[in-house]
């Protein structure tokens, strides 16, 4: 006598519910996989005549930063480890081109005071290009904000951040021929008036800040720590990388099977809860 029996249909949804643990597990074992968060490694080159460094190497310490301090001859190791180099020297001439070398990583680069004149700013077109500049000088008196950018915050344009009166400090002039170059402060009188820039060079990032600017103050401070966060930023590694592709590739792979699997397939269960229900698509089966 001939029975009837439901034949439920679950191979796609036992499909489904397999793809989707197997992605979890997946994106499990990269976060498990990937390193532990580590502080942001910074080198500072330091100025022999009046030196910041050990300032401003305590004052990035002191903010979640892992600074090591070279002297103004220049690195006294690779600096290929490092997410920032902040070049500070009058003297080191970089004639190696490293700076240029490691902004072509991907990395950030922050000049400060008199280092792009030592690095040969005047006449280094390379120097030139990834600083974003074409001179070296002095600026006087105020100096105020004259951009919209998030290194400055929330301060409009026409912000003083300072002043120097007629001793001057150092600046730069001159970025024509640097269309990524964006000019951030000026001083308000002076041979050279750019106190603050910001430039985009061959995938690198570069900031130069005038002597004037000290993490002393509070508000150079702010923007300071502004800086390094955009020039710190961390890619992720390319084996953590892959680990997300592939758990993403499973997903879209898992996705292309259930479609194909369910247009061949007659109408038959549906998945309610992750639980194949029955649609009365019947089978005879001879006992």
């Amino acid at each position: 006598m001939p029975s009837v029996v439901i034949a439920r249909k679950s191979g796609t949804c036992t499909f489904h519910r397999l793809a989707r643990s197997g992605v979890a597990v997946c994106i499990f074992a990269c976060a498990l996989a990937a390193p532990a968060h580590a502080a942001t490694k910074v080198a500072i080159i330091d100025d022999a005549v009046d030196p910041p460094g050990t300032f401003w190497c305590s004052f990035l310490n002191d903010n979640g930063y892992e600074c090591t301090l070279f002297p103004a001859s220049g690195p006294t190791q690779p600096l290929g480890s490092f997410a920032v180099v902040i070049d500070m020297s009058g003297q080191w001439a970089d004639p190696q081109h490293s700076l240029a070398a490691f902004m072509q990583t991907g990395k950030g680069v922050i000049t400060w005071g008199t280092a792009p004149f030592a690095l040969g700013i005047n006449n280094d077109s390379i120097v030139q290009e990834w600083i974003g500049a074409n001179l070296a000088s002095s600026g006087t008196d105020l100096y105020v904000t004259t951009a919209t950018d998030s290194i400055l915050g929330d301060r409009p344009p026409g912000t003083v951040l300072g002043g120097v009166g007629e001793a001057g400090a150092e600046a730069l002039d001159g970025t024509a021929g640097h269309p990524d170059a964006k000019i951030l402060a000026r001083f308000t009188s002076g041979i050279g008036q750019i106190a603050l820039l910001r430039n985009r060079w061959e995938g690198g990032r570069s900031v130069y800040f005038s002597s004037a600017f000290s993490p002393g103050s509070s508000i150079h401070a702010d923007i300071i720590l502004r800086a390094m966060t955009e020039l710190s930023v961390q890619i992720p590694a390319t084996s953590t990388w892959g680990c997300f592709i592939f758990a993403l590739s499973a997903l879209t792979t898992g996705t292309i099977i259930v479609r194909d699997r369910t247009s061949w397939r007659r109408r038959g269960s549906k998945c309610r809860n992750g639980a194949p229900q029955s649609t009365g698509n019947l089978q005879m089966v001879r006992s």
